[in-house]
């Protein structure tokens, strides 16, 4: 079965919460018109995040399912090969 490396996927989703947070940050101190453009940035970055968020949790549940479907056709954890 394939691996899938979900700390990236939950880390990327932090990514781009920091990244949004700075683009706040940085448009709080700003006096002129692109403050606006920085947060509708910002609001693409918190977006950017749902979806890595979505897809870690999409992923965690079909490797889940998958795990389950392994169990249950005798293709599961070796360890419970010998069971009789």
């Amino acid at each position: 079965m394939p691996t899938i490396d979900f700390t990236a996927a939950k880390s990327s989703a932090q990514h781009w919460r920091m990244r949004a947070e700075e683009m706040r940050t940085i448009a709080a101190e700003t006096r002129d018109s692109t403050a606006r453009a920085m947060l509708r940035i910002a609001a693409d970055y918190d977006r950017l995040a749902k979806h890595a968020d979505d897809r870690a949790s999409q992923d965690s549940l079909m490797l889940r399912v998958m795990g389950d479907c392994d169990e249950l056709t005798g293709r599961g954890n070796a360890a419970h090969s010998n069971r009789p």
